[in-house]
């Protein structure tokens, strides 16, 4: 998968701070987390090369729920299948 930033629309900051932790990431070695291969630059983007995830997005999730928000006993079970190694 590859995550493309807009330069115009991050701060260079960010950018940097997401990566310093997508690499950090990668040392822990957990099944669990995603990985980033490599990392390209052009004038205007920035693209990110991660590890392929089927199963849909976090935030996505979250939001299927609307404005009730998660319930407790789903972010659970959701929070277990993350933590479990």
């Amino acid at each position: 998968a590859v995550k493309v930033i807009q330069k115009a629309n991050a701060s260079r900051e960010r950018v940097q701070t997401e990566i310093s932790i997508l690499k950090d990431i990668a040392m822990l070695q957990h099944k669990n987390l995603l990985l980033m291969h490599d990392v390209f630059e052009s004038v205007d983007q920035i693209q990110l090369v991660l590890e392929l995830l089927p199963g849909g997005n976090l935030f996505k999730f979250v939001e299927s729920y609307g404005p009730a928000g998660v319930s407790e006993e789903d972010a659970r079970c959701v929070l277990g299948g993350v933590t479990a190694g």
